[in-house]
């Protein structure tokens, strides 16, 4: 049952990048999160309370996803707060490219079982050698209690 996770950021980017200087809210309202691990948010909910349930001793990559020829590159994700997951201290970068993904080792330690980290993803929107962004938003870890 214990499997790498890769969490996917979907940017409805059109949208965003319509707006001329998109608020919080704005952000929030034009992203959504799935991964391959039944990953939930409560319904009508914020994507911030979006939690992917991880594994001891596996890794998350995070990827970006969006339409109409944006790219999402994510750049960045940092820890807010909670229990400190993965292997190697925070901030993670990705690589500057506009499809840039990020992924990493999570613990071998058994006392993080059903222990939650609340994170901030940085990412930004490309299209046609322009640029939008950093933008971010902050969903949750939570660490299995199965192997």
């Amino acid at each position: 049952m214990a499997k790498d996770v890769v969490i996917t950021l979907h940017v409805d980017a059109n949208k965003i990048t319509q707006i001329s200087n998109p608020s919080q809210h704005d952000i929030d309202n034009n992203c959504e999160f799935s991964d391959n691990n039944h990953g939930r948010i409560p319904n009508g909910s914020n994507p911030k309370n979006f939690e992917s349930v991880v594994f001891k001793n596996k890794k998350v990559k995070w990827m970006g996803q969006s339409d109409h020829g944006f790219d999402i590159a994510i750049t960045e994700i940092d820890f807010k707060s909670g229990t400190q997951l993965f292997k190697h201290q925070p901030p993670f970068r990705g690589n500057n490219s506009s499809k840039s993904t990020i992924e990493e080792q999570l613990q071998n330690k058994d006392e993080n079982a059903g222990k939650e980290e609340v994170y901030s993803i940085y990412f930004k929107i490309s299209k046609d050698r322009e640029e939008w962004g950093p933008y971010y938003i902050d969903p949750k870890l939570k660490m299995s209690r199965v192997d």
